[in-house]
């Protein structure tokens, strides 16, 4: 080969290179939240009650994980909490080390832990710590005493890609420090979000950080609008939102945030939420594991700078995980169905079956909170039941029903106390719910008729329990939820009484139910008009 020929491509080759130099470096994230253990094949009831299709779960994620890691573009795997729920039998019988080697087998790069995964045992919360094989950031996480280790716990990390460096941190609600039936609280302290936010920022801008990304797991709310309303009206009166923020609060209040990843809220959005003082983006995913998000960054090289984001499809950023796109890739199938059976046995068995789809309510009695104070009368043996309409977070759709479907329904792993209270305090404390603009509560056991043209206090027009009148002087067994049990929702009433009015229940209201579901067998919706309400 002669000299020209070897200068000519030596010229062109150059020109490719300078070519490439002056693209935009392309970063694929792929980002989960609230997945809460659900990595398995599950049916999207909620597409078609009658006929769900299929979501492939891990395996599908796997696959088209897979896929963009062939290319020789770079790709991250990022998570914004709750990737373990304690009542999820695969995490409550591994410990949560299963779901912690599920994450390691798919390659995920960092994490925030999320109020679920912190509320469960120490011993089992350090397992999963000392399981991952990825960073656990949480820059407001901090160890009570300085004598114990925490393997893993970062308040951030730098991920250096073709000369730019992307600065990720982790956030986790303040409120984890009012998580009940944990031990966390000896070990762990939760310090304010914003102040741990802005020294994160502070740190990764001085270490060099061309681009900041936060693992809020905070929640973007369900309604953006109404919420940004009442920032901004928060803004002209000069107040501050110092602590229990969320997503959208950080985003607002920390300046230098390109980029959020969001958790704890399970409402997803195909397109970002931007502050619009900030300019900072703001994913936030599905729940449960039918969902996968992905954004691709288009970054300068010289700069560093963030110029553009790309979608994997024109509505947005949203994955829908359904195994005839994205088929579940093979090993993986594997990985998973020696993980269930291992783990889970037959408890993937259904508990029963519905012969219609339960619905559920936040304003007024429905067939899922009908079934739930049912439930809780039958594992009981109380009187009479009260519930709040907001534990209840999903519907049971026709067809059979597995206990991953009540981990859904309810998250909390409450359980039943019984209290003792005479007529005249039962309906002083139902009076409560509906004053003002209560909603009021989910009931079992009885009728309640609530008059809203009567002043508060004098709402309740009728009041049966096992068909007769209510009487102010006998006494009733009540059961409620350790939560109401504790004072919260107004019942303070309940907080204060003596211990021997009270007796707290082993079993949980989702175990409850559970029973309650095997005994039944198939249900159908109730509407019996236990709860009724006037309207002026």
């Amino acid at each position: 080969m002669n000299k020209t020929i070897l200068n000519l491509l030596f010229i062109l080759f150059a020109a490719q290179f300078s070519a490439a130099q002056e693209q935009p470096l392309k970063i694929h994230i792929f980002y989960s939240n609230d997945v809460q253990a659900n990595i398995f094949e599950q049916k999207a009831r909620f597409l078609n009650p009658e006929f769900p299709p299929l979501l492939g779960g891990g395996a599908s994620m796997a696959g088209i994980i897979a896929k963009y890691r062939e290319n020789s573009e770079p790709v991250l795997l990022f998570d914004a909490g709750d990737f373990n729920n304690p009542a999820h039998p695969l995490s409550a019988k591994s410990g949560g080390s299963a779901m912690a080697g599920f994450m390691n087998y798919l390659g995920y790069n960092a994490a925030v832990p999320g109020l679920l995964d912190l509320s469960d045992r120490w011993e089992n919360v350090r397992r999963v710590f000392e399981t991952v094989q990825f960073p656990i950031l949480a820059a407001n996480l901090e160890l009570i005493d300085q004598n114990t280790t925490l393997p893993n716990l970062k308040p951030w990390e730098i991920f250096e890609i073709d000369g730019v460096r992307l600065g990720v941190f982790g956030i986790v609600s303040q409120s984890a420090e009012q998580l009940d039936d944990t031990d966390i609280h000896q070990y762990l302290r939760f310090l304010p979000e914003e102040q741990a936010a802005e020294n994160a920022v502070a740190g990764l801008k001085s270490a060099g950080a061309d681009i900041i990304i936060a693992l809020a797991h905070l929640g973007l709310p369900y309604e953006t609008d109404e919420d940004w309303m009442m920032i901004t009206q928060m803004d002209s009166m000069k107040i501050v939102k110092k602590s229990y923020m969320n997503t959208m609060n950080l985003a607002h209040q920390v300046a230098g945030i390109d980029i959020i990843f969001s958790g704890q809220i399970h409402r997803g959005y195909d397109l970002p939420w931007e502050d619009p003082v900030n300019h900072t983006l703001c994913f936030q995913n599905y729940a449960n594991g039918g969902n996968l998000g992905l954004v691709t960054l288009l970054i300068d090289r010289e700069s560093g700078q963030l110029l553009n984001y790309e979608f994997p499809a024109v509505e947005g950023s949203l994955v829908l995980l359904s195994n005839e796109q994205f088929l579940p890739e093979k090993n993986t199938v594997e990985f998973l169905s020696a993980l269930k059976m291992k783990y889970l046995g037959d408890d993937e068995q259904p508990l029963g079956y519905t012969a219609e789809t339960l619905t559920l309510s936040l304003f007024g009695a429905s067939p899922m909170s009908n079934l739930t104070c049912d439930a809780m009368l039958a594992a009981s043996g109380a009187d009479f039941a009260i519930n709040t309409f907001q534990s209840i977070r999903s519907t049971l759709q026709i067809g059979p029903v597995f206990y991953t479907d009540l981990i859904q329904a309810f998250p909390f792993g409450n359980k039943m106390v019984v209290h003792t209270l005479i007529g005249a305090e039962l309906k002083s404390l139902l009076e409560g719910t509906v004053s003002g603009k209560n909603n009021g509560v989910a009931i079992g056991g009885g009728r309640v008729v609530i008059d809203d043209t009567k002043a508060n206090g004098s709402k309740i027009a009728e009041f049966t329990i096992g068909g007769w009148a209510l009487l102010d002087s006998a006494s009733y067994k009540v059961v409620v939820s350790d939560y109401l049990s504790e004072g919260n929702f107004g019942m303070d009433e309940l907080a204060g009484m003596p211990e021997n009015l009270k007796e707290i229940q082993k079993i949980t209201i989702r175990d409850a139910v559970a029973d309650y579901l095997r005994s039944n067998k198939t249900l159908t919706a109730k509407n019996d008009n236990r709860w009724v309400r006037k309207k002026r």
